[in-house]
Parts: C-alpha cells; structure tokens; sequence
C-alpha cells in the first residue's frame, strides 16, 4: 500500500497502527465477502481442509469436544460445522459437543444477502441437540455484535439460542493494564483468548485446556468465578 503524500518516511507510532489496522480491516472485509458469497477457490478449499480435519478430531474418543472460535473465525466455524451437519451428522451423533464464539462476527457475513449457505448452517448448528452453542460477548468490545441473537438475526427464530455469556475487560486485568489497552479496540478484542491477570468468571486457557467442562462457563459471572 503505498504512503499517503506528504506523510514523512518516519512514520510515528501511532502512523504504524493506523496504517496496520487500516490494512487489517481491508483483509477482514475481503475474508467476510468470501464468507459470505463462498466465490473464491482458495477460501473454498480451506474450508474443505478445515471440515477433514474436524472428522479426524471427531473420529478420536473424548469426554466433550469443544469447537472454540474468535471474531471472524466464527464464520469460518459456522461454515465448518454445518458442512458436517450436512454430510457426515453420524461424525457428531452421540457426542458432546460446545461450541463457542468469543466476539463473534458471524452477522458480520451472515447479514450480507448472498450467505445464504452460512445462514442455513447456523440454523443447522441451532436445531442439533449434540451441539451446546453459547456466545462470549463483551460490552466494551467495538468489534462484535453486542447482545444480539445470531441465530434469530441469521433467519430462524423459532431455533435454540445460544446462551450468551457476558465479560468485562476491566475485571479480567490488572488496573494498570487495563488502563493502558482500554482505548486500543483491537487489543481489547484480543483479550478473548488472552490470559487475565485476575482471577474472572472467563478464561480462555482454563476452558479450552482446564478440568471443567466447557459448557460451564456459559453460566459463570462476577459473582459465581470458576473454583480452582
């Protein structure tokens, strides 16, 4: 991309991340497109990749298989799952499975008028009684669809919800960090899937790699923190 004219070669601290989440956002857009119309090969096969790999984790004994996504991956996972759920549903019959989107964009594909294939996977992924779906959302996250009802936005109301868990940033971080990420948007929608510096009623690490089952923290808050 070339520099804007005028703009010196030294670019300042706060030119680099304008200019980085500039071209983020350009990608992110060119990716949900590609969600959502399913018109480029390269995306095409990937998913296929993604959708084998998913049988051979399924293929494998466990306890509870959980299915974790972040931001734009959940389009990626919607589509991954209800290809499943569409050729091969003996794959997850009988098996416990969580699924969950930590600030999830899927609206952000779903809502274009070409998706038509995501918005019946997300109904297929709704109405499969092995699938626990619950959503992770957070008030001061900019870059996700807050307290909305993906599944009813997506075009069936009458299916299950998924359960929404919601988090503070601030009660997951130390004043002092908090303080300093609280005004950077992509770094506070980063703290998903990043380690807290307290004790909170989220974390990644400890629900995709704890002792708890991962449908618990569905249920957990400020005042109800996981007991470890």
């Amino acid at each position: 991309m070339e520099r804007t004219a005028g703009r010196s070669p030294a670019a300042t601290g706060h030119d680099a991340v304008g200019q980085f989440h500039t071209l983020h956002l350009f990608a992110d857009w060119e990716m949900a497109v590609a969600m959502a119309r399913l018109d480029r090969p390269d995306f095409n096969r990937w998913l296929e990749s993604c959708v084998d790999a998913a049988c051979e984790a399924f293929s494998e004994d466990a306890d509870e298989y959980l299915i974790s996504s972040h931001s734009m991956g959940s389009s990626v996972a919607a589509h991954v799952i209800g290809m499943l759920i569409e050729r091969r549903p003996d794959v997850i019959e009988g098996k416990r499975v969580v699924f969950v989107t930590l600030g999830g964009a899927i609206l952000q594909c779903a809502l274009m008028a070409p998706a038509h294939a995501l918005r019946a996977r997300v109904g297929a992924i709704a109405r499969a009684k092995e699938i626990f779906w619950f959503e992770v959302h957070c008030l001061t996250d900019a870059i996700h669809f807050y307290k909305t009802r993906v599944v009813a936005l997506s075009g069936h109301p009458e299916a299950r919800q998924p359960s929404i868990a919601y988090i503070k940033v601030k009660h997951m971080l130390s004043p002092d960090r908090y303080r300093r990420i609280r005004r950077n948007f992509l770094r506070v929608h980063r703290q998903y899937v990043l380690g807290p510096d307290v004790r909170a009623p989220f974390d990644f690490t400890l629900m995709t790699a704890g002792p708890l089952p991962a449908a618990a923290f569905a249920g957990f808050s400020q005042a109800n923190i996981p007991a470890l």
